[in-house]
């Protein structure tokens, strides 16, 4: 997923990069989905709610310029 959905869609923040390679996103989806957890689209997650497709979620998560705790601000 991370090779070929995130940085074919040029994600480069290597925190983001590394938190979607290690977060096992079929956790968070219902388990007759989970074999689509990994495919680019959203997916329906209970009460009219998606989790969104990977490449938005590292897209936004990227925007966010997030610091690690020994980064600093």
């Amino acid at each position: 997923m991370v090779a070929s959905q995130l940085k074919s869609r040029d994600i480069k923040d290597p925190l983001v990069l590394r938190a979607m390679a290690t977060v096992p996103r079929h956790l968070f989806v219902p388990s007759n989905l989970r074999r689509l957890a990994y495919v680019d689209g959203p997916l329906p997650i209970g009460h009219g709610q998606t989790i969104s497709q990977p490449s938005i979620v590292a897209y936004m998560s990227e925007i966010l310029r997030i610091k690690t705790a020994t980064q600093g601000s």
